[in-house]
């Protein structure tokens, strides 16, 4: 129907809304960063899910913070589980999660190893592996042989 926004699950295998002030999302099983250090192809969980979101609340560069966050706290209820819990009834944290323009999912050791404006910090769980970066000149990306969603992306390169 146009002008609706279905929310598909991605790196999230479904999510569930048990009241109204918790979203719990259950993590699909065999999704692995990029095959770089200091990630070196480990598997994503719901640590990195806390991390990424309660970063988010923190970090003094974060403009959005404290106007746009709908959540109190993210918890980890199992390797593979993250309950977000919300100030008030927010039915769009699904839309809100799955928006990558404003933040995307982001390992601690990239934080911890990384000075994130260098490209080399650019270790995602998506198809495509940043392989070199020329500033002003090219960027040249090829494709990520472990990505979860079998036979995809088509293309390399």
């Amino acid at each position: 129907m146009p002008g609706t926004f279905t929310v598909e699950p991605h790196l999230a295998e479904r999510w569930e809304e048990p009241d109204d002030l918790t979203y719990v999302f259950h993590l699909r099983r065999g999704v692995t960063w990029h095959n770089k250090p200091p990630l070196n192809g480990r598997e994503l969980v719901a640590d990195d899910v806390k991390f990424t979101f309660d970063r988010f609340l923190t970090e003094k560069a974060n403009i959005l913070a404290s106007s746009s966050s709908p959540w109190t706290g993210v918890e980890v209820v199992d390797r593979y589980t993250v309950k977000f819990v919300l100030k008030e009834p927010f039915v769009w944290l699904p839309y809100r999660v799955a928006d990558s323009s404003g933040m995307w999912i982001i390992a601690p050791e990239v934080v911890e190893s990384w000075d994130l404006k260098k490209p080399e910090s650019a270790i995602g769980t998506g198809p495509f592996i940043l392989e070199r970066y020329e500033p002003n000149v090219k960027t040249v990306f090829k494709r990520n042989p472990a990505y979860f969603l079998k036979d995809q992306p088509y293309i390399d390169g």
